[in-house]
């Protein structure tokens, strides 16, 4: 096999992989269920392509070298070290012969399932281990005259073993998944395989390896793991002999041990709750280049309330004050909030907020129709649904939130808020800092003046003058509630005789005088 095919294969085997590896994560169980092991085994692999892309010898001897050793300093996770073992034996095989044809894949296979199974404490049935096994077998027992026949037999195997995994792992049953890095690594292959033959590449569904989870499963009972953080370190070796219990050692304090030592490195993979005693212990043999610690407790929980929730629908309110977030909470209490105070949201931090959501689709209030555009360029960003809500203002937004209903459709959501929020007018109060025009009115410098729509309303050297002129221009008749929302800069004792003046006037109107927290308007009111 020449050289450049074999590069090329090896990019088809990542961009397949890049683009199906958020359905391996959805589907990470074992061995615990903190749902990251598409991205451990992206963060393994794509550096190790990267790298050869960038190198300019290539031949068997400088691509391999670098695809094995990069893997290994790269490897993230149970599934992260587990193939790059698989990788490095395989590597190994090939730079012996110096080609890659049937019968040598066939060898680097079985080796790089033996190097792989022995480098684990308690190798499982059921795990990538047994896809690396039967595809190893299959070959054997081909006829193969090239390269890409001996890969399809190879696939259609480590399918038949994905597809029987739950059968070997009880956890995976009593989900109603199968192995999720079992099923990474066929699709590095299938990547592979159709890279070779010129075919497209595919979007994988999840609905195909996922069934109907055992009869006696309980969910909660996945969320209990007995060892909490993730450990990982890479040791440049001092010269310090290894102990030969150092693999006991790890298996005593906690579980998932994955080991390699060489004359360079000692790298690790262990789930314990006592990370600091791994790093004391490892740093008698050299110099700390690489640790990582993660909380899977935490992670755990992150993603079954993803599960929890893949079927709702989730709401992000952006809001300009903190009293907005607990106005909002008392109509929706799920109702996720993002404060923004002077100035407006930056989009990366609403994507970030977007993409740590449980929910698959996302109705976004902007709220304010100069973030709308910053909504709009995170809707392209993200794998999320996100649908926007027309809301040009907070007090909108409020009144929006009043007609949202959980188990409804996203379609059925966003027409009741619409009717909710059409019930609603809003004012905005403003006290003007300098000399200036708005809306072709002149309003001297610390005057009053209040929006409706885009147009003043009413101007005056006097606050309480300047809200009651407003409200009643606002046909206060035929509304039933008045909300105030009022900032910092307002009291709202200052409030209480605009409200009674106007409940004198008005009989039948209710007034709700709130904190909102805005920054620029003195006052939001609203007439439902």
């Amino acid at each position: 096999m020449k050289i450049n095919r074999f590069i090329s294969a090896l990019e088809g085997g990542l961009d397949y992989f890049k683009a199906n590896y958020h359905t391996i994560d959805n589907l990470n169980v074992f061995p615990v269920p903190d749902g990251d092991t598409g991205v451990n085994m992206l963060l393994t692999f794509q550096p190790a392509i990267e790298a050869i892309n960038e190198n300019h010898d290539k031949d068997y001897e400088s691509i391999l070298s670098i695809l094995r050793d990069v893997c290994t300093m790269n490897s993230r996770g149970n599934s992260g070290f587990i193939l790059s073992r698989f990788i490095s034996g395989l590597s190994d095989i090939i730079l012996q012969h110096g080609d890659i044809t049937p019968e040598i894949l066939t060898e680097a296979f079985f080796h790089g399932h033996f190097v792989s199974k022995t480098s684990v404490s308690t190798p499982r049935e059921g795990t990538m281990l047994s896809i690396f096994e039967a595809m190893a077998k299959a070959m054997k027992n081909a006829k193969s005259e090239t390269i890409l026949e001996h890969l399809k037999l190879a696939i259609e195997a480590g399918r038949e073993e994905v597809f029987i995994s739950p059968e070997k792992l009880p956890v995976l049953k009593k989900a109603g998944v199968v192995d999720s890095g079992a099923l990474g690594f066929v699709f590095i292959l299938e990547g592979m395989k159709r890279r070779m033959a010129g075919e497209d590449i595919k979007i994988e569904d999840e609905a195909d390896y996922r069934f109907e989870p055992a009869e006696d499963s309980n969910l909660e009972e996945l969320m209990e793991i007995s060892h909490r953080y993730c450990t990982e370190l890479t040791i440049r070796r001092n010269g310090n002999e290894v102990k030969d219990d150092l693999e006991a050692y790890l298996n005593e304090i906690g579980d998932s041990v994955a080991l390699l030592v060489n004359d360079d490195i000692v790298k690790l993979h262990v789930h314990t709750n006592t990370p600091d005693d791994v790093i004391e212990e490892l740093t008698s043999y050299g110099v700390i280049e690489n640790k990582k610690i993660e909380d899977m407790q935490k992670q755990i929980e992150e993603e079954f309330a993803r599960f929890r929730h893949e079927n709702e629908i989730g709401v992000l309110a952006l809001v300009p004050g903190e009293g907005f977030r607990s106005i909002l909470h008392d109509f929706e209490p799920d109702l996720d909030v993002m404060v923004y105070g002077k100035n407006l949201p930056k989009t990366g931090d609403i994507l970030n907020h977007i993409n740590q959501m449980p929910y698959e689709v996302i109705i976004v209030l902007a709220n304010d129709k100069n973030i709308i555009p910053a909504v709009q360029l995170v809707k392209g960003e993200t794998a999320k649904h996100i649908e926007i809500f027309p809301s040009k203002n907070v007090v909108q937004g409020v009144a929006a939130i009043m007609g949202f209903v959980k188990n409804l459709t996203w379609e059925e959501n966003l027409s009741q808020m619409t009717s909710s929020m059409d019930l609603v007018e809003s004012i905005s109060v403003y006290k003007s800092i300098k000399d200036s025009k708005f809306a072709g009115i002149k309003i001297p410098v610390n005057y009053y003046f209040a929006v409706m729509n885009g147009n003043v309303i009413a101007v005056d050297e006097k606050f309480d003058l300047v809200v009651l002129d407003s409200i009643k221009k606002a046909d206060p008749d035929e509304r039933m509630t008045i909300s105030l929302y009022y900032n910092d800069n307002v009291n709202p004792v200052d409030l209480e005789p605009i409200t009674a003046e106007l409940g004198e006037e008005y009989e039948d109107l209710e007034f709700e005088t709130r904190y909102g927290g805005q920054y620029t308007a003195l006052l939001l009111i609203g007439l439902e």
